[in-house]
């Protein structure tokens, strides 16, 4: 009877993924190139890429950050906007002379990640107007660490 009661718990922990050795899932990121793709409108999603500020710096809460496919701001990218501070899910007040490598970025977790930082950034997929015509961006955004798989030598 004990024998089946340890073997139960057992079967229990593994299919919740909770015994020694089990390996988390990692949600597989969409495309940056695909994101701001109409049928993700109003979807929460996960997109990998690299911050930069944007071209010109405002003294706004939040502030629009970029999330591009590569540092320094490879096309394609979404934006982000983030509030303004040094909590988790915000960018660090920037320089009044800022550029993009006195950028600080808060994950989640109170990580830092600069411009050179490869994050995992989940958001709902929203459709705006940032002044400039229509776009889109992440709204409630929760940032990651990334990790860079094979990267090259």
């Amino acid at each position: 009877m004990r024998s089946s009661v340890i073997a139960l718990c057992a079967t229990g922990l593994a299919a919740c993924g909770q015994l020694a050795g089990a390996t988390p899932t990692v949600e597989p990121a969409a495309s940056l190139a695909t994101i701001c793709d109409p049928m993700f409108v109003g979807q929460s999603r996960v997109v990998e890429g690299f911050f930069i500020y944007p071209d010109v710096l405002t003294d706004t809460d939040p502030l629009t950050l970029i999330l591009s496919t590569g540092p320094g701001g490879i096309e394609p990218y979404v934006h982000v906007p983030l509030a303004v501070g040094q909590g988790a899910n915000q960018v660090e007040p920037p320089p009044i002379d800022a550029t993009d490598q006195d950028l600080r970025v808060r994950t989640a977790a109170g990580e830092v990640a600069d411009m050179s930082q490869l994050v995992r950034v989940r958001g709902v997929v929203t459709e705006g107007d940032m002044g400039d015509g229509s776009t889109c961006y992440l709204a409630d955004a929760q940032i990651t660490l990334g990790t860079i798989v094979n990267p090259a030598p």
